[in-house]
């Protein structure tokens, strides 16, 4: 499965994903869209430990449907946000 036929499938489960994620405590925002090589997210958290569990969270529902995602390897940035609308 290529990275951009990897986006089709939260794509065709968002209901599924949103559930998922709203159950985080301490999780502010998540979005999930696609990219024209595959997709990527956007997370919002209130602590360290909800960004650990919504990573662990996403990272298994995508494991469970589509096996281990190596190529491209996942990456993972952090920081503080400065603002939001």
């Amino acid at each position: 499965m290529t990275p951009v036929e990897l986006a089709d499938e939260p794509a065709e489960h968002a209901d599924e994903i949103r559930d998922l994620m709203t159950g985080i405590a301490g999780l502010q925002s998540y979005c999930l869209f696609r990219t024209e090589t595959g997709c990527a997210s956007v997370t919002v958290c209130e602590n360290e430990a909800a960004i650990e569990a919504s990573t662990e969270a996403a990272a298994s529902w995508f494991r469970e449907r589509t096996g281990e995602i190596t190529e491209p390897e996942p990456q993972i940035a952090g920081g503080q946000v400065i603002t939001t609308v």
